[in-house]
């Protein structure tokens, strides 16, 4: 891979990131599900690349999710805060 293409994909992923915190805490303070976090992409983004984001940002500890269970069989929901 080319340095120029590393850095694009760096900038892109950053850009996500950003993008990710300030869903959840500026616009989204209550929480914001995996799902609301696809809306506030604009569903643009894949599922794997907001995955690696979120990682990233609980590694750099600035957020933090939660599994809610709402009381219905299924899964919990995960929901993401500032941290």
């Amino acid at each position: 891979m080319k340095r120029l293409d590393i850095l694009r994909q760096q900038t892109h992923e950053s850009d996500i990131q950003t993008a990710i915190f300030d869903a959840i805490s500026r616009k989204y303070p209550l929480g914001l599900t995996r799902t609301g976090i696809s809306s506030a992409l604009n569903r643009n983004v894949s599922s794997d690349d907001i995955a690696d984001a979120l990682e990233r940002l609980i590694a750099a500890g600035k957020i933090r999710g939660v599994y809610q269970r709402n009381g219905r069989r299924g899964r919990p929901r995960e929901v993401w805060y500032k941290q």
